[in-house]
């Protein structure tokens, strides 16, 4: 109920700015309140329906409510920044007030159509990091937050795979929300199967397996063939791969199952943690962990929000180092929410372990 306040909220906030910034008559004023009324209620609307409307057009559908939440979320702040002009530079004349209302306009509108462009413009990071322990090198690809589901991350998912395959991988690991609520099994899960590793594809969950249902998620997870590390440390060869389910599942006590979690795994060999969240890095570095590898932030993926992230994560995206402890925190691949980025380009690591001598 919050949420829809704010998002009805939003809605008369931008329709009392065009109402104030461009000429519009009587008859244009109520079919503006027309098309404010039928946009807020549009992803409330797709999201009610999905389940029952086919998947094709659920697809469109979500895309067009979605790319509408990306606009009016850029509306609002370039509407802010221009009553903020207009409030140092108050113009006797109307035209600066209508120039002022079409240039937000046309700002928001360019930087959606950018955000999408950077949305699908995915990256790769490559990272070599000697470890003490090891017998031999190891390729890991990691990737995180896919957010598989009624979107266009399944193209960006599908672009990365021959990416991926050309690094040969020993190992994928993925840092969890590999789906959303409305993923449908048989059309994303599938994609999986085309990945080449040595070893396999290995998971842990994130927030958003909690919101689609411990089932679904499961159910998901096992037709991609991807094997989930829930709570416990596991042995490739002399790596050790510890997994934690997000917070989400295990509420407050997600610190102390982490430290049993790390307390079972053997102390002389090389030990990398996957949380889906980049929380508990001192936990990781007292109980042996040389390797973090986190997601979940999405590096903010819209500006401004990064100043918000940066201020709730210590360490909210990149390469960092605590005391021995190697941590990376990821931008993710895909998108939630409105389909784009901005300043915060999507992206997979390839990472290769060689042996510390």
């Amino acid at each position: 109920m919050v949420v829809l306040s704010l998002w009805g909220g939003l809605h008369l906030y931008l329709y009392s700015r065009l109402r104030k910034f461009l000429p519009l008559g009587a008859k244009a004023q109520i079919w503006l309140a027309l098309a404010a009324f039928l946009l807020f209620i549009s992803y409330p609307a797709v999201k009610l329906t999905e389940a029952v409307v086919p998947y094709p057009l659920a697809l469109s559908l979500n895309l067009l409510a979605s790319l509408w939440m990306g606009l009016a979320f850029y509306l609002f702040f370039y509407f802010i920044a221009g009553d903020i002009f207009l409030l140092i530079f108050p113009g006797k004349s109307p035209h600066a007030r209508i120039a002022v209302g079409w240039a937000v306009l046309l700002l928001a509108l360019l930087t959606v159509i950018y955000g999408l462009f950077e949305s699908f413009r995915v990256r790769t990071v490559r990272l070599e990091i000697e470890m003490k322990g090891l017998e031999r090198p190891y390729k890991i690809a990691f990737l995180s937050d896919l957010h598989l589901g009624l979107n266009l991350n399944f193209l960006k998912f599908r672009k990365t795979v021959p990416v991926i395959n050309s690094f040969s991988p020993d190992i994928v690991l993925i840092g969890g929300d590999l789906l959303d609520r409305d993923a449908k099994e048989n059309h994303q899960a599938r994609l999986f199967k085309n990945l080449k590793t040595k070893y396999g594809i290995f998971a842990v969950t994130g927030n958003h397996e909690y919101y689609a249902g411990e089932r679904k998620a499961l159910a998901f997870v096992k037709a991609a063939g991807v094997r989930l590390i829930r709570n416990r440390v596991i042995k490739i060869g002399d790596l050790q791969i510890a997994g934690i389910d997000d917070e989400e599942f295990l509420g407050s006590r997600w610190k102390e199952k982490l430290e049993e979690i790390l307390k079972t795994a053997e102390a002389e060999k090389p030990l990398i943690l996957l949380k889906h969240r980049p929380t508990g890095f001192e936990t990781a570095k007292s109980l042996g962990a040389d390797l973090m590898l986190c997601g979940h932030t999405h590096r903010a993926q819209l500006f401004p929000l990064h100043l918000i992230t940066s201020a709730v994560y210590r360490y909210y995206y990149g390469y960092h180092r605590e005391n021995g402890l190697r941590i990376y925190v990821t931008s993710g691949l895909g998108t939630w929410g409105p389909p784009l980025r901005l300043l915060a380009t999507p992206e997979i690591v390839l990472i290769i372990l060689t042996p510390r001598h």
